[in-house]
């Protein structure tokens, strides 16, 4: 493995970097190639398979120094929150949604309650829509993924609506809209919308949330949910459901129950859900959901069964979702590891013997890389026994998966860290008051270690795959949390004011215990673990060895100066490749775009922008005589009056 150095002095451009930002150092430049290949961004992940992989080289290792500034498009501005009772999702304001690019359009949706259509080559806003406009309460658009289809013949009874965009609203409505002017879709569901509040029991509807598009596929839109976690073991139903993409009729539904389970008419609460985007094979029938558990994420004493498929990858079938396999990456989960990010799917010659692949990035750190027709692994997974002695009422897994081809990628082992000797004594002193016996420590009353932590880990980003070079790149989170179970006559005594986010507390009622949920930081605030606390790693699939591990992000934007180290921070975003060498990664704390060489994991391009950057970005070229664009999210800050961007990147023009 090859690890770039780490650096704890004031981070400041290298002569290399100072030479790209001025065009100094550099060979006389090349012109721009018109001749290379074109390709749209159509679906989240950049395809049915989300590998977040781009076939296109105009912009490339040689002349990546050239990339700057083409278009900038500030959100419009979010309407009021009257909301009673807001939740720690409804407060949060990471802009995390990655664009789509197609039918010569750049669609997205923002954070602050609109779908936007731009010109992708401008950054012109085409069209806009509000979709907290006939609503008393707005709410913030907290979407990762739209989806777009258009019809191979002409739908009858319209002339419109031959290309559609679908979007879900905050009050879960699944609304389909003419992709060439955001007009409703009359013929679909009522009136252009469906009541994804349906089937779902009336008192669940605060704690049942639909944000993303899951996947638009033959002919279908597929959704999951996101619930509220560890409020009660009565949670609402994590169903996965399946519309025409024509005239909106449902045609499937999987409540993820175990097959002991029935169904009542309804769908069934706390079954485990998928909240994400997720990938599809039109040729293999079949669709990939990630799953989460069933709640409480953090006590499993009372599931009798119904995490069957919980944190896993659950292949359905695509005609009537039904399930043809699935594959378990973490057993009976009570640490929050659910399968956050959407397989991405892969194949080549010299992996698994050429086998159709997927990838299923895990929280703990575990890539297993698995036959996508079957669900098999492609190299073998370990069943590693695991420490038991869990709290009273408590079912542990004896053993948990860990996968060998490639090993993980998260650090098994925990040693206290600080920036002088004081701040190491603290956490080694916190430490020793804790349980900690590994990543699959079980919740304790006195507390027990989680690291990684529910954040990851590899989180949501998930991975982006080159599959004609065989290599993986995946950005992850390291940094230890604390999970303390609370006996339940115990529960009054904690005042949720005493613990602001990131610590949670949570009443999981239904079972004997609530939780406090917190980082391990030194006195300093600093995560009690050795730095790097945010890596990005690439991954030879080939041999299952790292080609190299790099910090992702500096302390910059959390500390004063000249305290701008190199150490790598907590990161929620993720990362694209290219095939013309270049891998464009994102979630860093800092206020940095950058840009890596896939082959030796050096920094070959860095731009400051106005916030944070927790959305995977993604990369375009619309025809023969344009360049190639790339796409970023950026995060705004109210209290800064920073707004919420996209923001377009292409080469100079010679």
């Amino acid at each position: 493995m090859k690890w770039p150095a780490l650096s704890l002095q004031p981070t400041a451009p290298s002569i290399f970097l100072l030479c790209l930002l001025i065009n100094a150092c550099s060979s006389p430049s090349m012109p721009i190639d018109y001749n290379s290949k074109t390709n749209n961004w159509p679906h989240y992940g950049g395809s049915q398979s989300t590998d977040q992989h781009s076939p296109l080289t105009q912009i490339n290792r040689d002349n990546i120094g050239r990339l700057e500034l083409a278009w900038s498009y500030q959100l419009p501005a979010m309407s009021s929150i009257v909301t009673v009772e807001q939740s720690i999702e409804q407060k949060d304001r990471r802009y995390q949604a990655q664009p789509l690019v197609v039918n010569d359009t750049l669609y997205a949706c923002a954070i602050t309650g609109y779908i936007v259509a731009l010109n992708p080559l401008t950054g012109l806003e085409k069209w806009r829509i509000d979709v907290n406009a006939n609503s008393t309460q707005p709410q913030p658009l907290r979407c990762r993924s739209l989806g777009y289809w258009q019809a191979r013949e002409r739908i009858e009874g319209t002339i419109h609506c031959q290309r559609r965009l679908f979007f879900t609203t905050p009050h879960n409505q699944l609304q389909a809209v003419d992709a060439d002017n955001g007009q409703a879709c009359s013929g679909f569901g009522n009136r252009g919308s469906i009541d994804l509040n349906d089937g779902i029991d009336a008192r669940d509807k605060v704690r049942y949330q639909v944000k993303s598009i899951g996947i638009v596929v033959k002919g279908l839109i597929i959704v999951g949910s996101a619930i509220a976690d560890n409020i009660s073991t009565d949670a609402p139903s994590g169903v996965v459901r399946a519309y025409d993409t024509s005239s909106g009729k449902l045609v499937w539904a999987w409540d993820a129950s175990p097959s002991s389970k029935s169904n009542s008419t309804r769908y069934q609460n706390a079954s485990v859900n998928s909240w994400g985007p997720m990938s599809a094979d039109a040729e293999l029938g079949l669709v990939y959901i990630p799953t989460g558990n069933p709640s409480p994420d953090l006590f499993g004493g009372q599931r009798d069964g119904a995490d069957h498929y919980g944190s896993s990858v659950v292949a359905l079938d695509l005609n009537d979702g039904s399930v043809r396999w699935h594959f378990q990456a973490v057993h009976h989960d009570v640490w929050d590891y659910d399968v956050a990010a959407a397989p991405a799917l892969f194949q080549n010659p010299a992996i698994g013997q050429g086998k159709k692949g997927l990838a299923l990035s895990s929280k703990t750190g575990n890539i297993f890389l698995l036959d996508r027709a079957t669900g098999e692994p492609l190299y073998p997974v370990e069943e590693r026994a695991v420490p038991q002695l869990g709290v009273i009422g408590e079912q542990l897994a004896a053993t948990q998966p860990f996968a060998t081809h490639p090993t993980t990628i998260h650090p098994q082992s925990l040693d206290a860290w600080g920036f002088t000797p004081f701040d190491r004594a603290d956490c080694q002193k916190k430490i020793n008051h804790l349980r900690w016996q590994g990543p699959f420590t079980p919740p304790s009353l006195e507390g027990s270690i989680s690291f990684p932590g529910a954040s990851g880990g590899i989180n949501w980003g998930g991975a982006a795959i080159d599959s004609q070079n065989g290599i993986l790149l995946v950005n992850q989170t390291i940094m230890p949390w604390v999970i303390k179970l609370i006996p339940r006559q115990q529960l009054a005594q904690y005042d949720a004011a005493n613990y602001p986010f990131p610590s949670q507390l949570f009443t999981m009622q239904g079972t004997p215990y609530g939780a406090l949920r917190y980082p391990l930081l030194s006195a300093a605030g600093a995560p009690c673990s050795e730095p790097p606390w945010g890596t990005l790693t690439a991954i030879d699939l080939v041999s299952g060895k790292q080609l190299w591990q790099r910090p992702l992000g500096t302390t910059r934007d959390q500390a004063p100066w000249p305290l701008w180290l190199e150490l790598g921070t907590p990161n929620l975003g993720g990362v694209i490749t290219t095939a013309g060498g270049i891998a464009f990664a994102t979630g860093s704390t800092d206020h940095f775009l950058r840009a890596f060489d896939i082959q030796s994991g050096e920094e070959v391009w860095r731009r400051r922008s106005s916030g944070t950057v927790m959305a995977v970005p993604m990369t375009f070229r619309l025809d023969r005589t344009q360049k190639q664009y790339v796409v970023f999210a950026i995060s705004g800050d109210e209290k800064k009056a920073e707004p919420f961007k996209l923001v377009a990147y292409t080469l100079a023009t010679d």
